[in-house]
């Protein structure tokens, strides 16, 4: 009886045993299922806080993007006017078909979409001086003439009107209202003027065809009404410097009249040292007082342009290359430049070679070279 009752003791507490631990670990799985769901309540209200914040910064800097491309292409159509502005200006002398020039120009870009149009007082026609370590001086009005500004607008007032933000009701700002300023102008030039005096210019044809090339040049200056220094280098078999490096503060007219004098007076000789004659006039536009460091260097080559001694002109092309010079070569009379290098050599300073076959061509070819290859952005 005893031991029955003991039996029976051990099998209730055993049982009782079970019974608490299934009943601890009933308690311990509700409590993980509530702790998760405790986590799953609590990210919800975390995205609900935080996606409206990342939303409104995806909104912002999508708005910001816009405005600075719209910035970029208003900065490429003003400027793309003003350089086809001083180009048409310089190459015409007509200020109508400047203005024209300009605002067809800016048409042709896209700003945000549309395309820029300009207002006629939005192209302002002057004249634009450099001076040494000082900014550039524009002066509206001022003759002669030889810059352009465009002031590029997308305002309230503006033909093109505002631009319309993508956003705009979520910062409250609607319309975004850029202007940009570009100034082009015609640079003062240095030249130096290299002519091959010897070996095939015998050739009466083309010592007149460089006649007449000097005489077109001198008037495609004239006509920029800006002030040139100009030097005349003849060469042989050794280059030697006919007219030192005039100042831009002698008349240019005066300063032509002196250069057509001595080619009349120049001796053709035998010997065709032309990369000794490229090399003496780097030189001069490198060191000589009267260059001015804000002109554009350009050496000008007339010549057959066959080399036959001295350093080749490739060679004296890198050293101008270095010196931020051009070198434009044109070649008269059959069988030019045989060998390629004066072709070479305008290649490696980024200048440029023509042959000219016909002088009709003459006009056009140092418009090229003393206009549009001039116009550099000051604004």
């Amino acid at each position: 009886m005893a031991g029955e009752l003991v039996e029976r003791k051990v099998r209730y507490v055993s049982i009782g045993g079970y019974c608490r631990k299934a009943n601890s670990a009933s308690r311990t799985f509700s409590r993980g299922r509530n702790s998760a769901s405790q986590r799953r309540g609590a990210m919800v209200v975390l995205v609900a806080i935080i996606l409206p914040i990342l939303l409104i910064a995806v909104y912002f800097a999508v708005d910001t993007a816009y405005m600075q491309l719209a910035r970029t292409q208003l900065r490429t159509a003003a400027d793309a006017a003003a350089r086809a502005g001083t180009e048409t200006l310089l190459r015409t002398r007509d200020e109508r078909l400047s203005v024209q020039a300009a605002m067809q120009f800016a048409e042709s870009n896209s700003v945000a979409g549309q395309p820029l149009e300009l207002a006629t007082e939005d192209v302002t026609l002057g004249h634009a001086s450099s001076r040494p370590n000082r900014p550039w001086k524009f002066v509206a009005g001022e003759y002669p003439l030889n810059a352009v500004r465009v002031v590029a607008r997308r305002t309230d007032d503006s033909p093109s009107g505002a631009i319309r933000l993508l956003f705009w009701s979520l910062s409250g700002v609607e319309f975004f209202q850029p202007t940009q300023i570009a100034t082009a102008a015609q640079v003062d030039q240095d030249f130096a003027i290299v002519l091959e005096a010897g070996g095939s210019m015998h050739a009466p044809e083309r010592w007149t065809g460089v006649r007449k090339a000097l005489q077109a040049f001198g008037e495609v200056l004239l006509e920029s009404g800006n002030q040139h220094s100009i030097c005349l280098i003849e060469c042989h078999n050794e280059p030697s410097v006919r007219m030192p490096l005039t100042h831009k503060t002698e008349p240019l007219g005066d300063v032509l009249d002196q250069m057509h004098q001595e080619v009349s007076e120049i001796k053709l000789r035998q010997g065709r040292g032309l990369g000794p004659g490229l090399k003496l006039a780097s030189d001069i536009l490198a060191g000589d007082p009267h260059a001015s460091p804000l002109a554009a260097k350009r050496i000008l080559f007339l010549g057959n342009g066959n080399h036959n001694q001295g350093i080749e002109p490739p060679q004296a092309a890198r050293i101008a290359a270095t010196r931020g010079q051009e070198i434009h070569v044109l070649t008269f009379g059959h069988n030019p430049d045989r060998d390629g290098q004066m072709q070479q050599s305008a290649q490696i300073t980024g200048g440029s070679y023509h042959h000219v076959a016909n002088t009709a061509t003459l006009p056009e070819i140092f418009d090229e070279i003393a206009n549009t290859l001039s116009i550099v952005m000051i604004e």
